[in-house]
């Protein structure tokens, strides 16, 4: 790379763009050390010659992507100190890039429809290593600390052709080995070209494998293909087209920077380059523009420097509103011309012009002639003959123009000026502009179809079954909600009104402060008007008239987004624990017989289904449609299950439907015993047709969805239950809930539910992600320094390794009052750990502020339970840090549990000492936020907290408030606070204000207030508390990887129909049962802990047979 590496030692100053964003460069520096790009930080100089040359950060034009680029031309004109760049020789370094043009030979080589493959290598030059001898030119300082580069970097000038070297092999590879037919590449981005004829899919299989053995890795949202249309370089290549143009948002991009230089009188030298730049790329696609770019660039000659102004006069401005021409209506226009020039007889065209006879054409044997139109010919208007002898050339693209198509066209005129514009010179002349008059279509439906009232109806069928009922309530209303404000604010209109994007702006604003709407209630609102704007036959005023969104809306919509906080509705599970409350109240008796059955069944096939509120009522009694709503003859019973026909439902819109299957269970809470005994009271009941309402109430209309959540509302506050936390919704997501109790696999219960997105994981799980990049900053990133005396050293510690340990004892953690971990969960193509924790069902234990606060009573038993949790987590080495009422959660039998463990850390010893803050700022003990940064005690930060929790607890509130957190911070340190007699002597002690005198734990268990005068004393630390151990195996297998979905189903498919599941299976010993094929000898076993009883056993079975209603889609609950 470099010819010398025997310099003198030089440090470069960074540039001002690295030293204005000193966090932005932290968090990139991170990233360079944690992929190994990047050795460091150390204290002292790793060499003992070293250059250091300046960072900054480049940032992306449009995508506003941050980069750190090494500036290695720097320092600049210094005799005495060489730049590493002035050391590497240019002529080396020069080399030829593949061009677009080279790709569209190859498609016109191969013929239309020609398969097309991208592929694009991530982090591009720093897949080269820097040879170790050069390692000390390549150093940089940040924050008093070095680093150094091992890989290649961007601002280096050898950089594009050692890679180029490494793309070139492997095109050499892909097309010797592995045949290939075609490959181009510009450094990291390549494109594969196959006929039509051949195998895309093995191009692009082939081209995976390549680059998979050599370790190279692949940007995956870059990777296109098999594919007949892709952007490569910045153009979209079409080859069922065959045609090459510029993406919209580019076009778009050009035509707002003409825009912006029209409106001005003059501009600077950089910015009328800037703008040759665009002009210079459209040019590629759109050819007649380069006739129009000669006068600017020697406009832009007429002055040096690149601030110097330079004046747009009138035929600038001319250029530059035939540049707007060309990108709105020539972008597409430019075809894949065959590159041999045809200069035949058939291949010319001859026109001419008259000024007084008029003009004609011949091509290929025909020809045409015509006077001058009636606007050109009077006599008081002068055109010249330039433009006169263009009019017949555009009427001769008119009619034999689709016979141009991919060829090159001789052009035969005798008039010089007008071959110069059909060429490639600039007219100087003003052409007159084009007749406003011109012959127009009418849009409007003929009479005759707009009195056919047959199929006027039919239209208006078909409009309303566009979208579903709900969704079409909600865009009326929309609709009407912009009809009133258009309305209140002036505008007259007799069908649609006028609409723009500053009016849907000024609408949102009028949604958000007038109306104070939610911000999904306002996209629905928007989409409503576009869809009444799309029946009217009018343009989606959503989008451009290039078919893209406007910008200016999104970023408003993104701001009501960002300044409206998110209303979190509590919605929880009905579980199998409630509803077998809830069936056990109305077996006593709640309302008639009869709707005490028909609830029993409703909330028991609801559960066993999962299925949707909406999928077995009706929104009203008399818009119950048998063609969509349950009906009896949708229940169908065999043997031994029963199959519960759903005609429509919200993921199967265009009622193909679906057949659910309810398995009989032989015991007391059983679908198909409930429905085959409610059938038959509903025949008795009432006279019956097939197609009668499954479900209906006791005047015998179709069950309505209000009138069954308000029942059940009813029953769950005569159980003991807070009704408003339930609605329609909670049977499905506590049959989720339930299942993944039972072990149910995940995917399985995704298919039960009919969920077509992971929504349904928060039923199942409790999940906290975590940011890579954070926990690795945390842990610290140090390398050890090279070995200068040529020893070796030993291997660096991974980053991740501390992280990994104290998860590896978190998933250890086994207390009634701590959250269990579950597993933790790896994204390899994100900045995410996944931590799934057991689900608490019942929540957090109080909101804080709250004018509902705990009693004294309950107050004790719940501080208790945090007692006993934080001595167990004090006694494996942890403090937790956060300690409040919102990371106390209550479990099923009453207790706390004390979860989010994510800004907790791990100590030796007896304690630790920190000094960094963390946690809420309410409960942040006053010691870490004096100005001195002085180290204190952890346990003594949980105390406070454990005190402030308590405050909540009997006041509702924190005895510390400030919306600011300055002022918040400073009431800690110096407000009092004031407490009930009862609670002074604790909550004193555990708020004192000096760490030192703060009391402890221990002491905290034999407080008077906490044993109720000794009569009720704690289990001892030895009794409560068991240490965990962990292996160097554990920590190994501590990260899981995300497996995918449809390669886990794969592997566990099996058809139920033919499988037999019983009682009888279940192992006692080793608490498995068996899934065992009647066709064939193989078993599948489900692992459980010994905990589970027979009836959670039938109750998995019961989930694991319903995976396989859905036929040849059968899935089995099989875990090996």
């Amino acid at each position: 790379m470099v010819s010398t590496t025997d310099l003198p030692t030089k440090e470069c100053r960074n540039s001002l763009s690295a030293r204005t964003q000193p966090d932005v460069v932290s968090d990139l520096i991170e990233k360079e050390v944690f992929k190994g790009f990047l050795y460091g930080p150390f204290k002292d100089p790793p060499f003992q010659k070293y250059r250091v040359s300046p960072i900054g950060i480049a940032e992306g034009k449009y995508s506003g992507k941050k980069r750190l680029i090494l500036d290695l031309s720097s320092p600049h004109n210094d005799d005495k100190h060489l730049s590493i760049n002035d050391l590497i020789d240019k002529q080396d370094c020069s080399m030829s890039y593949v061009r677009i043009d080279d790709a569209i030979d190859v498609i016109l080589k191969f013929g239309r429809n020609s398969w097309l493959c991208k592929f694009d290598i991530s982090d591009a030059f720093k897949n080269c290593p820097i040879v170790p001898s050069q390692w000390p030119l390549f150093c940089i300082k940040w924050e008093k600390m070095y680093y150094f580069y091992v890989r290649l970097t961007f601002g280096c000038r050898s950089s594009p052709k050692i890679f180029d070297h490494l793309s070139q092999a492997l095109c050499h590879i892909a097309e010797n080995n592995y045949k290939v037919n075609s490959i181009l590449h510009l450094l990291d981005d390549f494109l594969t070209i196959d006929p039509p004829d051949a195998d895309g899919e093995r191009t692009m299989a082939i081209m995976m494998m390549i680059f998979k053995k050599l370790n190279i890795p692949i940007a995956k949202h870059k990777t296109i293909g098999p594919v007949k249309c892709l952007e490569y370089l910045g153009i979209i290549l079409d080859s069922e087209k065959m045609e090459a143009r510029l993406p919209l948002n580019k076009v778009d991009r050009i035509c707002e920077f003409i825009k912006k230089l029209c409106r001005k009188k003059s501009c600077t030298k950089r910015e009328l380059l800037q703008l040759l730049g665009h002009l210079n790329f459209a040019s590629r696609v759109i050819l007649p523009g380069r006739s129009f770019v000669s006068y600017l660039i020697g406009l832009s000659t007429t002055v040096n420097d690149l601030h110097h102004y330079v004046k747009l006069d009138k035929e600038c401005r001319v250029d530059l509103e035939f540049w707007l021409l060309f990108l709105s209506s020539w972008n597409g226009v430019n075809m894949f011309y065959s590159r041999q020039f045809y200069s035949s007889y058939d291949m010319e065209l001859f026109t001419d012009a008259s000024s007084t006879k008029g003009f004609g054409g011949y091509f290929k044997g025909e020809w045409f002639y015509s006077s001058w139109p009636s606007n050109i010919a009077y006599p008081d208007k002068t055109f010249s003959m330039a433009f006169l002898e263009l009019y017949p050339i555009v009427v001769s693209a008119i009619l034999w123009g689709s016979q141009w198509t991919t060829k090159r066209i001789l052009f035969w005129c005798d008039n010089e000026a007008t071959v110069a514009i059909v060429k490639r010179a600039v007219q100087n002349r003003q052409i007159p502009q084009t007749s406003s008059q011109c012959s127009t279509t009418s849009n409007e439906v003929p009479k005759q179809l707009r009195c056919n009232v047959v199929l006027n109806q039919a239209v208006n069928e078909l409009w309303n079954s566009a979208i579903a009922n709900t969704t079409r309530t909600v865009y009326d209303t929309g609709f009407r909600k912009f009809e009133t404000f258009m309305l209140l604010n002036g505008f007259q209109f007799s069908n649609l009104p006028p609409i723009s994007e500053d009016i849907l702006i000024y609408f949102i604003a009028h949604c958000f402060k007038i109306l104070s709407l939610q911000y999904s209630t306002i996209k629905l609102y928007l989409c409503g008007i576009r869809y009444k704007y799309v029946q009217g036959n009018q343009n989606d005023p959503l989008q451009s008239a290039h078919n893209t969104p406007l910008i200016r809306l999104d970023y408003v919509l993104n701001s009501v987004k960002r300044l409206q906080k998110p209303k979190n509705h509590i919605r929880l599970p009905i579980t199998f624990e409630i509803l077998e409350k809830i069936v056990n109240c109305l077996r006593k008796g709640f309302c008639s017989k009869f709707t005490d059955l028909m609830l029993r069944t409703a909330c028991i096939v609801a559960f066993y289904g999962f299925l949707r509120c909406g999928e077995f009522t009706v929104s009203k009694a008399s818009q119950f449609d048998p063609h969509i709503n349950l009906c009896i003859e949708d229940v169908v019973f065999h043997s031994d299950l029963v199959v519960l026909k759903l005609k429509q439902s919200k993921t199967d819109p265009f009622r193909k439907g679906i057949n659910i299957q309810l398995h009989k269970l032989g015991q007391l809470i059983c679908p198909y015993t409930i429905l085959l005994e409610y059938i038959q009271i509903r025949k008795e009941f009432s006279p019956t047709n097939q197609t009668d309402p499954l479900f209906i109430t006791i005047d015998k209309k179709p069950l309505e969805r209000q009138y069954f959540i308000t029942c059940i509302k009813k029953v769950l506050d005569i159980c003991g239950f807070n009704s408003s936390h339930y609605n329609g919704h909670s049977f499905r997501i506590g049959a989720a809930t339930s299942a993944g109790k039972a072990k149910i696999e995940d995917h399985l219960i995704k298919t039960l539910g009919r969920w077509t997105s992971d929504s349904y994981i928060r039923y199942i799980r409790a999940m906290k992600i975590l940011s890579k990049k954070r926990l690795i900053k945390k842990a610290g990133f140090y390398r050890p320094p090279p070995s200068r005396d040529g020893k070796p050293v030993n291997k660096p510690v991974t980053p991740l390794e501390k992280v990994y340990r104290e998860i590896a004892i978190l998933k250890e953690l086994d207390h009634p009052n701590v959250v269990r971990l579950v597993e933790v969960l790896d994204d390899p193509d994100k900045d995410n750990l996944y931590m799934a924790f057991e689900l608490v069902e019942k929540g957090e234990v109080m909101a804080v502020p709250t004018e509902k606060p705990l009693s004294e009573d309950q107050a004790w038993s719940y501080f208790r339970d945090v007692i006993l949790g934080i001595e167990y987590l004090h006694h494996q080495k942890i403090i937790h840090r956060d300690i409040k009422p919102s990371n106390l959660l209550l479990g099923d039998d009453g207790h706390l549990k004390i979860a989010d463990f994510g800004v907790s850390n791990e100590f030796t010893g007896t304690d630790i000492s920190l000094s960094n803050t963390a946690g809420t700022p309410a409960f942040m003990a006053p010691e870490t936020l004096r100005e001195e940064k002085e180290n204190f005690s952890g346990k003594a930060l949980d105390i406070w907290a454990m005190g402030i929790t308590l405050y909540c607890f009997v006041f509702g509130q924190v005895p510390f408030k400030d919306e600011f957190p300055l002022a918040l911070h400073n009431k800690i340190l110096k407000d009092p606070y004031k407490v009930t007699d009862s609670l002074t002597d604790l909550i004193q002690k555990m708020l004192n204000k000096n760490p030192d005198n703060r009391i402890t734990l221990p002491q905290i268990k034999l407080n008077p207030w906490v044993t109720k005068g000794g009569t009720c004393s704690l289990p001892t630390e030895e009794e409560n508390c068991t240490l965990v151990t962990i292996t160097e195996e554990d920590i190994d297998n501590v990260v899981k990887h995300c497996a995918k979905l449809d390669t886990l189903n794969a592997s566990k498919r099996i058809a139920l129909n033919d499988a037999e599941i019983s009682e009888s299976n279940i192992d006692k010993k080793d608490h498995t049962f068996r899934i065992k094929s009647k066709d064939s000898n193989r078993s599948f076993y489900m692992q459980a802990d010994s905990e589970n009883t027979q009836h959670e056993w039938m109750q998995a079975i019961c989930f694991a047979k319903a995976a396989g209603r859905d036929g040849d889609n059968s899935q089995a609950c099989v875990i090996q």
